[in-house]
């Protein structure tokens, strides 16, 4: 267990005592692939290190629907339908493919914020 901390670098300067008592604070935690760590929006609880495989980091991104887009064409062609419909779409977007080693979720449990993407 002390490898894996040997190869993030904000541990890497750190004592094997200083990372042992540290260590007390962590939980191996296995995921089947393709698991939802937590989603975008969700309150903080935990801080991830990857000890072995990949995740996927999706963030929603929202854009504004033009007047060339199929859905507000129809929508704008029908009378009952309300007028102040909101013009603004979101998608998400894989942002990044992180792996052994890399630490996330760290920042929102500092800052005590929503996270602030989706971890796959």
């Amino acid at each position: 267990m002390l490898q894996m901390f040997r190869v993030i670098p904000y541990f890497s300067h750190w004592k094997d005592k200083e990372i042992k008592k540290f260590r007390q604070y962590f939980t191996e935690i296995y995921f089947k692939r393709n698991h939802t760590v937590y989603k975008e929006g969700d309150q903080p609880q935990h801080v991830y290190i990857i000890k072995s495989g990949e995740f996927e980091v999706i963030k929603k991104v929202k854009h504004h629907l033009g007047q060339n887009d199929a859905f507000l064409d129809i929508l704008s062609t029908n009378p009952s339908y309300p007028r102040s419909i909101n013009k603004m779409s979101s998608q998400n977007k894989k942002c990044a493919q992180i792996g052994k080693g890399n630490i996330f979720g760290e920042q929102e449990v500092v800052s005590n914020t929503p996270r602030t993407t989706t971890i796959k």
